[in-house]
């Protein structure tokens, strides 16, 4: 099976997972020998907040949409506060 960039980089970010206890040739190794797929791969990186930007060819970890709201009120009202 072809290993890809989008597939080598997101046994890096695997591997790194704090929990994780494997180094990425583990995790490619596994995808040749077919015991996981491609997908698994992927929805394990989305899992941990990651998403693939295809125009920048890497990934890259997205904040939840709930906290980065959050953020944006708390700086509303700080500015707010500071501009009185």
């Amino acid at each position: 099976m072809r290993i890809t960039r989008k597939i080598r980089l997101a046994a890096a970010i695997l591997a790194q997972e704090r929990l994780a206890d494997d180094k990425p040739q583990f995790i490619l190794d596994l995808y040749q020998q077919r015991v996981v797929s491609r997908d698994q791969i992927y929805a394990a990186c989305m899992h941990f907040g990651y998403r693939w930007d295809a125009r920048k060819n890497t990934w890259y970890q997205a904040w939840p949409h709930w906290l980065e709201q959050a953020c944006r009120n708390r700086d509303r009202k700080t500015m707010k506060g500071w501009m009185q």
